[in-house]
């Protein structure tokens, strides 16, 4: 009985051994036609989509003032000017929320200050931010010269990008400073 046991057992594990590639899907592969010898088996690629890249943003000062607005060495009426940024100009920002009536803004690579009554947050890319910052603009001049009435002042003027620096020539006339009472 026992070699009649061993035989059923011997021929049930050899029929499992011979059964257990079609069910796990691990055919070999047919050398004529390039496919696998498994029933119903498929080749599928799956291809990643790549993620959009986020837009990185960034926030400038955008100057709402018809006369311009005075750039601030403090943030106060007092602090030196130390140049006039026009309408519609911008600038990059430093600290998103108005301190006592200023926003802090950079000018020329430093810290200045500008009337929030006057300036409103804009967003913008971080590519134009740094366009900002660095005065990028193909009509900035040297601005080492001096001007007769003020120097070091500069005028910010609204170009393509928002910001230039122009220094007025001792021929030309001075630029006028806004009235110190209305916060500029």
């Amino acid at each position: 009985m026992v070699t009649a046991m061993a035989k059923r057992l011997l021929c049930l594990l050899a029929a499992l051994c011979l059964a257990l590639p079609a069910f796990s899907g691990c055919g070999g592969k047919d050398e004529k036609k390039g496919s696998s010898s498994a029933p119903g088996a498929s080749s599928q690629v799956v291809r990643a989509t790549p993620s959009p890249v986020p837009v990185q943003m960034a926030k400038a000062v955008r100057v709402k003032a018809d006369d311009g607005l005075n750039i601030r060495s403090a943030p106060s009426t007092d602090g030196d000017i130390l140049g006039l940024a026009e309408n519609n100009s911008l600038l990059p920002l430093l600290v998103d929320k108005a301190s006592e009536g200023w926003y802090q803004v950079e000018y020329e690579g430093k810290t200045a200050y500008v009337s929030a009554e006057f300036a409103e947050i804009k967003e913008i890319t971080l590519n134009e931010y740094n366009k900002l910052r660095t005065g990028n603009t193909s009509s900035s001049q040297n601005s080492s010269e001096p001007v007769d009435d003020d120097p070091g002042r500069k005028q910010v003027s609204s170009t393509s990008s928002g910001l230039s620096s122009q220094t007025p020539s001792a021929t030309q006339e001075p630029v006028k400073k806004p009235n110190d009472e209305d916060g500029e």
